[in-house]
């Protein structure tokens, strides 16, 4: 092992212990209406957190109703991959003297830990890793009529083994006077990410995902004005590509969670949608044929 490995076997090492940490899931929303000449406010937050083994997931979702809008968000959290939603509608009647503001926010976190073992090499032995993270779903959707504003944001971060091997990306959009130059659309889809793990040690790994969705109607004439935010698809961890030791590569390594199981050599996999059995439908077949015999 030369010096720079030997250093940062000493950081890993004094960081991390072989038992892992109990994984954190946590969701939160926020959902509000506003009318700004009644001062009147719809809505309030709400969170849901859970450590494993107790909890697997976490989730939490709001609404709010006005007769001059409405709005919706909702975060969830499971192990590997994040998920958020946030949408809102403003409506300006006619010869309403003052605006209609809908605000909808939601965030999700998940941490947890693996242990990474690579064959032919004990513990304590330090790995640069590659792996891929996705980031999927519909974001900056609006719509409008009449005088209307928007801003609509979005972030993902994600931190693995130190604080040294963080990422972070983001988009923004708006056309508040305040803000028509400072559009920023990072692109979506698979990542590629690389950081220093130990082998045979717990590595952390933390996720956070967030949306911001805020809509402005104006004073003056009629109109209606709409957006959307949606990482409802998923900021998900999509699994180890490659491990290498001292510029050699690994063909044979593992990085299970000894706390939730998650594979994160393998990464998040999302549920299938749940197909009809083969006895379902014979089931089905069967309460037809008195039908088909009477037709």
């Amino acid at each position: 092992m030369n010096a720079k490995m030997a250093v940062l076997a000493l950081v890993f090492g004094g960081a991390v212990t072989p038992s892992a940490q109990a994984a954190q899931f946590q969701a939160n929303s926020n959902a509000g209406v506003e009318l700004s000449i009644l001062n009147q406010r719809l809505g309030d937050p709400r969170a849901d957190s859970g450590a494993s083994p107790v909890a697997t997931d976490s989730r939490a979702t709001l609404a709010a109703y006005g007769q001059s809008g409405s709005t919706h968000a909702a975060a969830s959290a499971e192990a590997g991959a994040l998920h958020a939603f946030a949408t809102g509608r403003a409506v300006n009647p006619e010869n309403y003297s003052g605006g209609v503001n809908t605000g909808s926010s939601a965030s999700a976190a998940f941490g947890d830990s693996f242990i990474l073992q690579a064959a032919g090499y004990g513990a304590g032995t330090v790995a640069w890793v590659t792996a891929t993270v996705r980031i999927d779903g519909a974001v900056m959707q609006h719509e409008g009529e009449g005088e209307y504003r928007y801003a609509q944001r979005w972030w993902a971060d994600l931190t693995v083994g130190s604080s040294l091997s963080g990422y972070a990306w983001s988009g923004f959009e708006s056309n508040y006077v305040s803000c028509d130059a400072c559009s920023n659309h990072s692109s979506l889809g698979e990542k590629s990410v690389g950081f220093y793990a130990v082998i045979g040690a717990a590595n952390g790994i933390s996720m956070n995902l967030g949306v911001e969705n805020n809509i402005f109607m104006n004073f003056g004439p009629g109109g209606f004005s709409s957006g959307t935010m949606d990482l409802g698809d998923t900021f998900a961890w999509g699994g180890i590509t490659s491990v290498t030791v001292g510029g050699a590569p690994v063909t044979e390594f593992s990085a299970l969670s000894p706390d939730t199981g998650f594979d994160f050599a393998a990464g998040y996999q999302a549920a299938p949608v749940p197909e009809p059995g083969s006895a379902a439908l014979l089931a089905a077949g069967l309460l037809v044929l008195p039908w088909l015999r009477r037709r």
